[in-house]
Order: C-alpha cells, then structure tokens, then sequence
C-alpha cells in the first residue's frame, strides 16, 4: 500500500512539473497577476504602499496657492497609505537641477506652529525654513535646519541648524510645536518679535530629494466652533508686575454662537496669576466675528522654578480647553541666597589597618571611641562654627549606638553606658543650639536585622559589625511598611524615629534631610523610586547621595550643587512637575572642599570660586545655592594625636570660616546654615505647590507640647481663588505613641488625630495666609481653647542668661519599641 501511494504522488509531481501550473485542477483568476498571487487592488493596500488621492477628494493643502517651484523635472501631489500614521501628505520631489517648496503664511499674532514631514532621499536638498516678515514685507531674520545637503552660505539675519544625520539607518518624522517669536529670540540677538508681521514656514526638497508633510498649520486653536489667537502677549516680565494680555475669540463656524464662556487657566506652579476674574462671557457671536479679551496678569515666580522655561497660560471656551499658549519668561530681581553646608558623617571608628590612627587601632570598637568621635570631636567642631555663626550638619550613624547598646548588655564594666549616655545628651544639647543631627543609615551596626553579624570581646570591652554590609539599599531589596524593620522602608523608619527623639529641640523643626551608608540609595529607577518613597513617607526632603549610589564620586560642579529630583533618579534634576522627588544636594565642587585634608586657603578658594558662580554684578543671581562641604568628625586631627580637638585641621577649620565671615557672610554674598536650612529653602522658592511642615517647638505643659507649623510656597497666592489642599505629617517621633494631635487654627481646635495605627497625617484647606495654626501633641483637647488662642500651654518663665529646660517627653513616647516584625 506504502509503495503504491509513493508512486501515484510522483505521477502527480511529473504531471505539474511538465504541464506547469495550468495543468492544476484549479485555476488562479484570470485577473490576477503572477506576483505573489495578488490583485491590482491587494498590492495597493499594503502597509508601505502610497496612494495618490483621487481627484475630486477633500483635502486642505491647496497646492495651487502654496507651492514654488525652480527648473524640472518637479511633481507635487495629495497622498494617502497607512505607513502615513496620518490621513493625508503632500508628497514633494525634485529632479536634478530643480527645486520645490510647500510653504505656509501664517501671522504673527498667532504664534504657535505645528508641523511633521520626513525626508526620504540621503541625497539632494532636504530643509525647513522659518522666515520672519516685517510690516513692510521685508524679511528681517530667517532660522532654518538643513537635513541633507550642503549648508548654506553665512550671511547677518540667517542662521542655519545642522540636523544632518551620520548614516542612512535612523531617518523618521520630524515633528514639533513650537513658538517661532521664542525660536528666533534664542537664536538672533537682535530680535525683536513686535516688529514681525507674519512668518513663512517652508519644506524644500530639490536636486533628487523627496519628502513627505503630513501637517504643517498653525496651531491656533479651534475650539467650540472659535479660533483662539493670542493677539498680544508681552514676552518677559519681572515677578511682581502685572501685565496685560489679549486674545482674539473668531467663530469659525456656520452658525451664531451664544453664551460662551472664555477662561484663563493659570499654569500648574502658579508662575503666572489672574488679577480678577478669570472668566469672561461672549454672548452672542457672528459667523466671522472677532471678540477680543482682555486680562491682567501678574509675574507671580520665576521661570526658574518653571525648569528654566517660560510660564504658559490657555483659555478654555465653555470648558474645552484650546492648545495655543501664551508664554511669559518671568525674572526675579530679587537677590538670591548661597547657602554654606559644612556636613560630615559622624560614626566611629577604629582605624585598625588604616595608615592613620584615627582610633587606638586595636581591632575593636570601644566606648572611648565613641565618646572621642561622637562627642568630643562633634562638640569641638561646633564651638569654632558658632564663633563665627555658622553650623554644622552631623549624619549621625544610629545603627552604631544600638550597636552600642547591644554591646553594653554584654559588658560589665560601666563604659558603655556612660559613652551612650553622653552621646544622646549631646546630641540633645548641641541640636538646640541650631546644629543638624540628621540620620546616617549604616545598617550593618543594627543588632536586629536578619544578616547582620555582631561580635563583643571582652577582653577590649569592644565588639565589630560586617563592615561589607556598611549601606542600605544593597541590604534591603524589599520595600516593606515602617512596621517591618528587615525592609528598606523599615529600617529606616525605625532609626530615624530614634534620632528624632533626640532632635525635638531642633530650632527650626523636624530635620528634613539624611545620608545614607556607604551612598548606598539604590541603583537603577526601580531601586531608586523605592527608597525615594521611604524618604518621602518618612518626612525626609533632601539627600546628598547623587552619583555615589553607582559606585561613582558623589561630589559635583557648582552648576550641579542643588537640584530637584525626578521620582525615581537622585542623579538628574527633575524635568516634570508630576514626576517630583527630592532635592538633592552635593559636596562641592567636583575637587570637593575637605575639613579632615584641605588647608584654610585651599577651602577658602574652592569657596571663592562657588561665590564667583553665584554672583552677578555685586549681588547673588535669584534662586537658592548650595556650596558644600564634607568630612568625617574622627577624621579631622588635632596636633596630638586622635584624641586631640585642637591645632592642625581644627585651626584650619577656625581660620576658614573667619575669612568667609569676613570676605562673604557680613557682605551678604554667603549665608551659613545646615544641610535642612537648604533644603527648607529650596523647597519654599522651588517647590510646584504649597507645603506644610511641623515647625519648632513652642511651647510645652502637662497638656503636650505645641509647635509652630511651617508653610512652605512663599511666593504662592493664598487666596479665596487659590485654596490649597495641604497634609501635615505629624513628626515621626509620635507615630502609634497613643497620644492625640491636634490642629489649631487661630487658636480653635479645627481637626483632632490619634495617632495609632496608620495614622499620622492631618489634612486640611489653607485659604488665608493671616490664619495662626499650631500643632498640639499631648492629651485631647476638649472644647474651645483658651480665650486668648496663644497661651493654651503654659511654660514657667526662664532665668535670664539661662537656655529654657528640654521638654519633658510622654512616659509612653520614649518606651522602647515592640520587637520587629520581620517578613
């Protein structure tokens, strides 16, 4: 049976090969072709196939009126495909020796152009042209981009733009919107936008070049039967003026339209603000008419705080908002301010197997070091920056005191309590006086955390971590809640809960920034995100671990010393108000000022430089600025070995700030300030919307204690038509303490929050800058307050020449906390 099928199929084989494929039972259509078996109609509908439009078909290109053309052979047509991405293209293309053109008119007044065209050809003329044209017809500037070709001659008023690519692989569309008046203004100095009547917008293609336009149109918008033009918009303005905008309202429709409604939206950031009412009616309009709208504007802030760019503003008719923006670039003229961050991480050390004895070098941490390096040194460093009004910002790495305590339950000598004892009342003390004790999260010293190793000696009264363990992010892959002291967003929570008890009496309020170990934040967006989550979750703004976390040096020019952070890259200043981080700050400059190794000259001059760059004309430029420096407290060396807090860098460090008080700080070039001071500051100049922080602490009673709150957003309007949706983090301290917040506001208990649980933020509306709110946390506050509204916590009065007593804290707030939950 096998052998007889086998030779029925080699009989049929046979049969086609001689009589070809006719000889097959069934036929192909006479009409189709032999190519690939398909219709005329089949081929013309591929995916890359164009078809010209059939004549007779709607389209808005009207060639006749918008084409030049130079020599022959030139062909110009209306196609359609979908390889387009669009409905229609006017097809351009030139043979040797000729040229052709589509252009576009378009006036001045309406100043926002779109377009989108690609070249097909790697040889001939393939260019986009803008021509700026006078009153009197003149065309005064040109700005082009050449995109094959050879460039054209230089000539006074032209400027070409190379968009040339190296090879023949990564040509696309070209497509925009812009500005042509902005365009020109960046690129002709001597500009001048009221001058300009209209502008023409030219795609060439000659000399063996195709291309293919699928818009090119003025970008005006047409909404709800209107066309929306910005008949007058002033380009600059100083913040703080009020000026006047104008916008013409055309019906372009078939019809009369009635009741519309026209509003100005200000732009998100509030750079720009509506003086008045920002809606104004039309109630009738003819088919053609033009209604022109007026409205006040002031220069609320800076473009600066808009990335650099300009502030736009839109209308909506009857809520349908048009595309067309006006745009305003906003100066500040006021002086800015340069902060000077002296920072240094404060951790101990022995100093085993280093080249210098920063310790006693006996292979183990022991209580002298940590009293040597945590207090006497840290101390020591503050006295010579109050000499000369500055302060100091120490990274305090709380991991290592639970080290230390877990090493005083081993030990029976009395040493390690006595250090930690006095490491806490120091940092309570010298916090007081207005000095950062911030969070520094060496994780490897935390006795509690699965993976980590602990070792005590006895014979030293010492004991050593796994200094291979020394950052975060590497160590705790896993997000977590604030519950979960073995995850990323846990362990952090719980050290800086610890600190903050410490730093209540912080002048200013709550610390808002932190270093972690080792510059160890994470790497790579996902990582990124996740611990600038926790930061953000734990009341933290600012972080000074940029370019470290990938292994690389953490310091940076002074044109990168501050900036905003996207969500999810501590390395890159922020480009999108939806997508905000932190802000981010970095030792400066690139060749970093040094406390433990640079001269007072050296540091002085690194100074200079950072002053140089901030200033213009004998004044700082608008903004905030940050010059930072970095250290460690143990590895700054008196003149008598590591024990030693005088002589040598100390002196230095004396002699340094001296000259900077001298030749910036009393000339109001340079102001000192902690590492928070900057960050509170940036974010009240830079930050989109407004802000409310837990400020100092004002006042305390057997009640609770009361502090001041911190509204961040100083140039924000804060107003009836400008009400703003604010969450008030209650410090971290007080989280699940059982204890009641509560927010006043002029002096009237106004919301009441136990803080148990998940529970820790207060919402509410801010609508009149005149408004007293404070913050109580203590017992429940019953009924009305006092009728005063300012003494609702009584304080005993303070001797003069005496500094006031540390608050007493809640039995229950300083409790230890219950054992770890570890997933």
């Amino acid at each position: 049976m096998i052998i007889r099928k086998t030779a029925l199929f080699l009989l049929l084989f046979a049969l086609i090969i001689l009589g070809g494929c006719d000889s097959l039972p069934v036929k192909l259509s006479d009409t189709a072709r032999i190519t690939g078996g398909k219709t005329d109609s089949e081929k013309n509908s591929s995916i890359a196939g164009l078809q010209e439009l059939p004549p007779g078909e709607k389209n808005e290109w009207n060639l006749q009126e918008h084409l030049l053309t130079e020599g022959t052979p030139v062909r110009s047509r209306i196609v359609t495909g979908s390889g387009l991405l669009a409905p229609q293209a006017v097809e351009l293309s030139a043979g040797v020796g000729a040229r052709t053109e589509y252009f576009l008119d378009m006036d001045a007044a309406d100043d926002e152009l779109k377009y989108r065209f690609q070249f097909l050809s790697t040889q001939g003329t393939g260019r986009m042209s803008i021509a700026a044209v006078a009153k009197d017809g003149r065309t005064v500037a040109t700005v082009g981009y050449v995109f094959t070709g050879s460039m054209p001659d230089k000539k006074e008023g032209a400027v070409w733009i190379d968009r040339r690519l190296p090879n023949n692989y990564q040509g696309d569309w070209v497509q925009a919107q812009v500005r042509p008046s902005e365009l020109f203004s960046t690129q002709i100095s001597s500009f001048v936008p009221e001058a300009i009547a209209r502008y023409r917008v030219s795609i060439e293609s000659g000399n063996g070049q195709h291309a293919l336009i699928t818009e090119l149109k003025s970008a005006g918008s047409e909404v709800e039967g209107t066309k929306i033009v910005w008949r007058s918009v002033p380009p600059k303005a100083l913040q703080g003026e009020t000026v006047t905008v104008v916008s013409d309202v055309t019906n372009v429709s078939d019809r009369t339209l009635e009741g519309l409604v026209v509003r100005l939206h200000e732009p998100y950031g509030y750079g720009l603000v509506v003086v008045g009412n920002a809606e104004q009616k039309i109630p009738r309009l003819a088919v053609g008419e033009t209604a022109s709208l007026s409205w006040e504007i002031k220069a609320q802030r800076a473009s600066a705080v808009n990335f650099r760019q300009p502030w736009s503003l839109q209308l909506s008719v009857n809520k349908t908002l048009a595309t067309a923006a006006a745009r305003i670039d906003v100066t500040d003229p006021a002086p800015g301010k340069v902060f000077y961050v002296m920072t240094e991480d404060l951790e101990p050390m022995d100093a085993a197997g280093y080249p210098t004895a920063w310790g006693n070098q006996n292979g183990w941490l022991d209580a002298e070091e940590f009293r040597v390096q945590l207090v006497d040194k840290a101390e020591a460093l503050n006295r010579i920056a109050e000499k000369h009004g500055a302060f100091w910002t120490h990274y305090l790495a709380m991991p290592a005191m639970e080290a230390g305590e877990w090493a005083a339950k081993l030990s029976t000598k009395s040493a390690w309590r006595t250090s930690l004892d006095q490491v806490r009342a120091s940092v309570r003390a010298e916090s007081k006086r207005g000095h950062e004790y911030a969070l520094h999260l060496h994780s490897d010293y935390d006795p509690e955390v699965p993976g980590n190793v602990l070792s005590y000696d006895p014979t030293t009264d010492g004991f050593w971590a796994n200094h291979m363990r020394h950052g975060w992010a590497h160590s705790f892959p896993t997000e977590g809640d604030p519950n979960q002291r073995g995850t990323r967003t846990g362990i952090l929570f719980h050290h800086l809960k610890e600190l903050t008890k410490l730093t209540v009496s912080y002048p200013t309020g709550e610390i808002l920034t932190s270093r972690t170990g080792s510059f160890d934040f994470g790497n790579g967006p996902e990582s990124e995100a996740m611990s600038i989550r926790a930061y953000r979750a734990a009341g933290l703004w600012g972080n000074t671990d940029a370019d470290g976390n990938e292994g690389g040096i953490t310091s940076g020019d002074y044109s990168k010393s501050v900036y905003l952070t996207p969500d999810d890259d501590i390395n890159a200043a922020a480009t999108d108000f939806a997508k905000l981080g932190l802000v981010e700050f970095r030792p400066t400059p690139r060749q970093l000022i040094m406390y433990d190794i640079d001269t007072a000259a050296t540091m002085n001059e690194k100074v200079r430089q950072g002053v140089n760059e901030f200033t213009e004309g004998g004044k700082v430029r608008a903004g905030v600025y940050s010059i930072a420096g970095f250290s460690h407290a143990m590895f700054i060396m008196g003149s008598q070995g590591w024990k030693s807090t005088v002589g040598k860098q100390f002196q230095a460090l004396d002699d340094h700030l001296g000259f900077l008080k001298r030749e910036f700080v009393q000339k109001g070039l340079l102001q000192f300030g902690t590492a928070t001071a900057l960050v509170r500051e940036y974010l009240d100049y830079y930050w989109p919307v407004p802000l409310v922080l837990t400020g100092p602490l004002l006042k305390e009673s057997s009640a609770g204690m009361e502090f001041a709150l911190d509204f961040l957003g100083r140039n924000i309007p804060v107003d009836s038509n400008h009400q703003h949706n604010l969450h008030l983090k209650i410090p971290l301290r007080y989280w699940g303490s059982g204890l009641h917040a509560t927010l006043l506001k002029n002096g009237q208990p106004l919301q009441e929050l136990l803080l148990s649980g998940g529970l820790h933020e207060i919402a509410f509306v801010w609508g009149d800058r005149q408004d007293q709110y404070r913050l109580v946390v203590g017992q429940r506050i019953a009924g009305k307050a006092p009728v005063s509204g300012k003494n609702l916590l009584e304080r005993l009065p303070v001797p003069a020449g005496q500094a006031p007593p540390l608050p007493p804290q809640p039995d229950n707030l300083l409790r230890k906390d219950n054992q770890p939950n570890f997933r």
